[in-house]
């Protein structure tokens, strides 16, 4: 698929290069001459193409060959038969908002970057909670005994953090969420900031802890590290053809939480 929509869209007139989704973090590639980045694939090829787009200011359009595709916009048949269609004027731009993170160890940035869905701070192998004490904007606010923690974008609040009962934010809100992982004898609230806040997660650990990002980047962790966490300056940016207002219609049938209107009134015919 990749050879043919190159292929189409130089006969199109356009400049097209294409890359593996594994090798694209790493590539020397112009990405500044970049005007559109094509992710064929699912929504983890898709993440992989906005981290790498966004400092660029690059859009991006998903074609879905996954399953479930919550960021993707088009399946890949459609594509295919209409691709002209997807590369043309006619969308609009979504934006969303980015983590910015770095992780500490006394003091000293060990490593940093940027997630689009979350970040989650949760034990290694061995089955024992660890502490994470949580500060919001230099304020200690709560210590969770727990798994873990999450910290989600409005992005990612449909992903690792939905699965925990996590509050679901329209992808253009400015807000981020604080998930815990499976808490025990210990506070078991969400909680919500508002972009502009700063959050640090201090880990207290005899057993093994890990920082995942994106569900695609692991970096070992260890007693007393410090992972802090805001919004960056960078947008994640889609480019959309559907209506504006498609978000919780998609999340709906997505999520199979939709009901046949004949259900809900069964006696709409003899109004």
């Amino acid at each position: 698929m990749v050879g043919q929509a190159c292929e189409r869209l130089s006969a199109l007139g356009h400049d097209v290069w294409s890359l593996s989704s594994w090798e694209i973090d790493a590539s020397t590639t112009d990405f500044a001459g970049t005007d559109l980045l094509v992710s064929l694939g699912g929504d983890g090829t898709l993440l992989r193409a906005v981290r790498v787009g966004a400092p660029h200011g690059i859009a991006c359009l998903g074609v879905n060959f996954g399953n479930l595709g919550f960021l993707t916009e088009v399946e890949a048949p459609e594509f295919e038969k209409d691709i002209g269609k997807y590369i043309s004027d006619d969308g609009w731009l979504e934006e969303r908002i980015l983590l910015d993170w770095r992780h500490l160890r006394d003091g000293e940035e060990l490593a940093r970057g940027i997630a689009v869905n979350d970040l989650v701070v949760a034990r290694g192998s061995i089955s024992r909670v660890i502490d994470v004490g949580v500060a919001i904007d230099g304020a200690d606010v709560v210590t969770y005994t727990a798994d873990g923690i999450v910290v989600a974008t409005p992005t990612g609040s449909t992903g690792y953090a939905l699965a925990l009962n996590g509050p679901i934010m329209h992808p253009e809100a400015r807000t981020l969420a604080i998930v815990p992982i499976s808490p025990f004898l210990t506070a078991s609230n969400a909680l919500l900031t508002n972009s502009g806040s700063r959050i640090e997660l201090a880990v207290t650990t005899r057993h093994e802890v890990g920082l995942t990002v994106d569900g695609q980047t692991h970096l070992d962790m260890q007693d007393g590290d410090v992972v802090t966490c805001t919004t960056s300056g960078l947008r994640a940016r889609f480019l959309r053809f559907r209506p504006r207002n498609y978000f919780f219609p998609v999340l709906a049938s997505k999520m199979r939480w939709s009901i046949p209107a004949e259900i809900l009134r069964p006696n709409r015919g003899a109004e």
